[in-house]
């Protein structure tokens, strides 16, 4: 119930509810048809068809990241054992809640809008984690997520694009976070957290870019 456990943990934090369970949408193996979101490394994706108003959705994570995060909980402790496994998982769930939750509110939501919310949700909750168990959030976390990695050498051009731009933005978003969390400014953090939350694609691209 892994996957489960970090959708609560979004919702907490976000103070938002959806009647759909990450779980039942969860597919061990990539299906075919539908337009795939997220898989930067192929290792998570959230595939979506839509028909009419017919959403469908399946959500794929591969099984040696499952397989990871269930012989090291993250809610036990993150580390060097499941840190990138938790935050590929965490990337996965955050694209299937954020646009369920748009979808019931009959909102739309672009892939750069759920990219860059991905971006936002993997250092939150990885950061919310550190401090929860070791009391302090590690110094690497933050150049870990936004700079000492590499793309997917596969990936389209327009695809990369996605993705280096809302890498950029939730950057610059996470490093006020940063300064939040690490000083114990747990209203500041979740007013703001849950304020960029509700904001819609435009609005973020206007609070990110000076």
């Amino acid at each position: 119930m892994i996957l489960k456990k970090i959708q609560d943990l979004l919702e907490a934090l976000y103070c938002v509810e959806s009647k759909h369970n990450v779980e039942d949408y969860f597919a061990a193996k990539q299906t075919s048809g539908g337009t795939s979101i997220g898989n930067r490394l192929g290792r998570e994706a959230l595939l979506v068809r839509q028909e009419d108003l017919d959403l469908q959705l399946a959500l794929f994570v591969d099984a040696e990241v499952m397989k990871e995060l269930k012989d090291h909980d993250p809610f036990s402790g993150l580390g060097q054992d499941n840190l990138d496994s938790f935050c590929t998982a965490t990337e996965g769930v955050s694209h299937f809640l954020y646009l369920v939750s748009r979808a019931e509110e009959n909102h739309p939501v672009t892939c750069l809008e759920l990219e860059l919310q991905g971006e936002v949700d993997k250092y939150l909750l990885s950061a919310l984690l550190y401090r929860h168990h070791t009391g302090e959030v590690p110094e690497f976390l933050f150049q870990y997520l936004f700079e000492h990695f590499s793309w997917d050498p596969n990936l389209e051009e327009a695809e990369k694009s996605r993705y280096e731009k809302a890498n950029h933005l939730a950057a610059r978003f996470c490093f006020h976070m940063d300064e939040c969390i690490r000083h114990g400014r747990w209203d500041d953090t979740l007013e703001a957290a849950r304020h960029f939350y509700r904001l819609d694609h435009w609005s973020k691209l206007r609070q990110l870019t000076p």
